[in-house]
């Protein structure tokens, strides 16, 4: 795992946000200070990843980050009472509540980087600048916003590793999880299965809608 600091972070009060699958830094522009974490190909620094858990004021996770922090942190910590979840699920690779493992497995072995683009961002993937995908940044290029292609597909392999050999962990208390209607990569019904589940167990959660792709940062200022 990788983490990069925006806007002061982890120097003064921080968000930390776990990132999805192959999104680099430059796709987003988050107004407040945070600590992102993103390229899963190894999870040999996790100890330095639960450190900055401890200090973070609220946890935000994308896409397999959901995943992700569904299974590290084994522990109660204060910002997990005040956790986002978007377009992902606990689970994560499911055959009913995330992504099904056949689908997750074929896609490592035909792995398209245009394809997740265009599933991603909700928009032609052809190397133009990065407004044709709904990132943040002008004048960024995909190869700007999204990992080269070798390392995508040792990061899925890593995912698919991580998830089938890891068991869920402590479970943040999700407070709230955004769901878009139009998503390309984690299947809107099998999101909605997830966090519907979810709500019968937690009379304060909340579950909304979004009319949006994957990457929701162009219009969802939660960052």
């Amino acid at each position: 795992m990788r983490v990069h600091f925006f806007n002061g972070a982890p120097h003064t009060p921080f968000r930390l946000f776990m990132s999805g699958f192959g999104v680099l830094p430059r796709a987003f522009s988050p107004t407040q200070p945070l600590a992102m974490v993103y390229d899963y190909r190894d999870f040999a620094n996790l100890s330095e990843i639960l450190t900055l858990a401890k200090d973070a004021k609220s946890l935000i996770a994308w896409s397999m980050g959901v995943a992700i922090a569904s299974r590290i942190f084994t522990a109660p910590l204060a910002c997990l009472d005040r956790a986002v979840a978007i377009n992902g699920t606990i689970a994560g690779i499911d055959s009913r509540l995330g992504i099904h493992p056949r689908l997750f497995k074929r896609t490592i072995a035909g792995f398209d980087r245009e394809a997740f683009a265009r599933g991603c961002f909700g928009q032609r993937a052809e190397g133009e600048e990065c407004e044709e995908y709904g990132a943040c940044e002008e004048g960024a290029r995909l190869d700007e916003i999204l990992s080269p292609a070798q390392n995508l597909t040792e990061e899925l392999q890593s995912l698919q590793d991580f998830c089938s050999r890891t068991p869920l962990g402590y479970v943040p208390k999700w407070r709230e999880a955004f769901v878009s209607e139009a998503d390309g990569i984690f299947s809107p019904l099998a999101q909605n299965l997830a966090w519907e589940a979810y709500a019968k167990a937690h009379e304060d959660f909340t579950l909304h809608k979004l009319a949006c792709a994957h990457f929701v940062f162009s219009s969802l200022e939660v960052l």
